[in-house]
Order: C-alpha cells, then structure tokens, then sequence
C-alpha cells in the first residue's frame, strides 16, 4: 500500500463517510487505513481505539450540521419564517447526495447496545436539531408545542433518508419533509 501524508482531521472525515455508507460494525481500521491512504497501523498515531474514531466522526458530523443548518435558527434578527425556509432548505443539502444517509440514524440503529459510549453523543446531535428548529417554532406555538413538532419533524426527515438508502430514487421523501415543515410557519 502507498501512504501519503493525512491530517486527523483527514483521518475522521474518511472514517465518518465509511461509517454512514457501511455501518461501524462492517468498517474495519484497515478499510479507513485504505480510505487515508494510510497503513492500518498509522491511524493508531491518532486515536487509540476505533470507538474513540467513531467520537471524532460524531463531533464532526454534529459541528458540520451546527455549523450548517441548525444555526440558521439563531439568526434572531430574520423572520421566523424565512429562518425555517433557510433550515429546511440547509437540511436538505446537508444530507442530499450523501451515501448512507444520516450517520447519527445508522450509529444509533446499528450500535445503541453494544456500544452505549457512542449514545450520549448521538442523543447530543438530535436534541440539539430538536432545540434548533423549536427555537423557531416557539412564537407561533409555544415551547411544549415546538418541542413535539420539531420532533416530528426530525422523525420525518430520518424516515426520507432511510427511505433513500434503500431506494436513491427516493429522494422526494426528503423534499416532502421539508416542504411539510416550511408549511409550519405558512
């Protein structure tokens, strides 16, 4: 195998796509060695274990989505209205195109019992979407309201994208549920 030169940061991005497309369980530290370019052996130099890898590609993920669609919900000087367009359409293009769907969805499916260190991180990631689109639900709702909504909404949006992993061409899945939550505020 020929090496090249990675970053960590390198390292979490190829292990998180492997993880999305074949589950943690089927990704061995050889596959992201051969993803990176890199020997099995070297990935040690950055994590010690593969569920230590599997944090790092959560903690990316979550800050991708943070970063991405769920600030769009703090941006108090725009409308409610035109915050959950901006969500919806940031949701959309966070996870179109991307093989495996949600990576949250697959750990939480996949590992919830065999590997409960990985939980706390993925629950994280879904309160905080569920925090994030509340925040713009809440004038029009209320808080308790806002919360089941969002909640639905979540719930809605991983069905599309579970849908789409066994069918690509499912992809109106996807546009329905973010067409569904626009109409909240319509």
């Amino acid at each position: 195998m020929v090496t090249r030169k990675t970053s960590r940061r390198g390292v979490v991005n190829d292990a998180l796509q492997l993880f999305r497309r074949k589950g943690y369980h089927a990704t061995s530290m050889a596959d992201i060695g051969t993803a990176c370019g890199l020997l099995k052996g070297s990935i040690y130099h950055y994590f010690s274990t593969k569920e230590e890898l599997a944090l790092a590609a959560i903690e990316e993920e979550t800050a991708a989505a943070r970063e991405g669609f769920f600030s769009v919900a703090y941006q108090e000087k725009r409308a409610a209205g035109e915050r959950l367009r901006d969500f919806a359409s940031g949701m959309v293009v966070h996870f179109m195109g991307r093989e495996g769907g949600c990576l949250m969805a697959n750990l939480a499916a996949e590992s919830s019992d065999v590997l409960p260190d990985l939980m706390p991180s993925v629950s994280s990631y879904f309160e905080e979407w569920v925090e994030a689109l509340a925040h713009i639900l809440e004038d029009r709702y209320g808080r308790h309201r806002a919360l089941e909504l969002a909640a639905d909404s979540l719930a809605r949006t991983q069905g599309a994208l579970l849908l789409m992993k066994v069918d690509p061409r499912a992809q109106s899945a996807l546009q329905r549920a973010r067409y569904d939550l626009i109409s909240l505020l319509d």
